[in-house]
């Protein structure tokens, strides 16, 4: 049985404790989920109003922490590329 991540984040997202939320920070920061597939899965699932507001904070939170991580990141260079030249 294998998950797919959007589905496994939501039930990280909704469980809340700290090791999930580690997780699923992790997820975002990798770019292995995306806000908008989750936002979409959360809408289907079946949960109290207050929980769903909660998760759609944790959401936006893990979103907003990748990307300035990604911005505070030194941009990398490419190591130049070398001329094949045919023999």
């Amino acid at each position: 049985l294998c998950l797919e991540a959007h589905d496994l984040a939501i039930s990280k997202y909704v469980a809340g404790r700290e090791k999930d939320l580690e997780f699923t920070r992790e997820l975002a920061n990798h770019r292995l989920t995306t806000r908008r597939a989750l936002l979409t899965r959360l809408a289907e699932t079946s949960i109290a109003e207050n929980q769903r507001k909660l998760v759609t904070k944790r959401i936006s939170r893990d979103f907003a922490t990748a990307r300035a991580r990604r911005a505070a990141e030194p941009r990398s260079r490419k190591a130049p590329t070398r001329s094949r030249t045919p023999r």
